[in-house]
């Protein structure tokens, strides 16, 4: 009897041990670096990907277009965390032959810098800040490589 017990107490430590694993490879957390976040399949601009569930904010949202010039400053929020977001557009936007040329990131706001022809896109991703909201806040903003905003169209009387 006494040269069973340690092989009862092995299997037991072996048996722990893989329930512990099993349980391990199951979880969302240890899964969660390993996500990837999907392109919607109607963005606003068909160059410029944009994450499935983040939602345009309208009130938030200008852009201005003509020939072949465009200016635009997009807000979108959704659900992912920033490093996903920053990620997605790491693969994709190359899909869409922009030209990655610089990422910064400083006080949790990455700011990423994308280049095509003669258009530059800059891209800032940052967790909502204040309350409870776990939404993640996107702006997009495009314009020429060259030269500044457009001139604001005056009313006439």
């Amino acid at each position: 009897m006494h040269g069973t017990q340690p092989t009862a107490a092995g299997l037991f430590v072996a048996g722990a041990c893989l329930a512990c694993l099993a349980g391990c490879g199951s979880s969302k957390k240890a899964t969660v670096g390993h996500d990837r976040l999907t392109p919607s399949l109607s963005p606003y601009f068909a160059d410029v990907p944009v994450p499935e569930g983040f939602r345009l904010m309208t009130s938030e949202t200008s852009d201005y277009m003509t020939s072949g010039i465009r200016y635009a400053r997009h807000v979108y929020e959704g659900p992912a965390v920033p490093v996903l977001v920053r990620d997605f557009y790491h693969q994709q936007m190359p899909l869409s032959r922009w030209t990655w040329v610089n990422t910064q990131s400083e006080g949790g706001v990455q700011t990423l810098r994308f280049e095509k022809e003669q258009e530059r896109c800059d891209i800032t991703v940052s967790r909502r800040s204040g309350g409870f909201s776990r939404k993640t806040d996107l702006k997009i903003w495009i314009a020429p490589i060259r030269g500044g905003p457009p001139v604001q169209a005056r009313n006439r009387p």
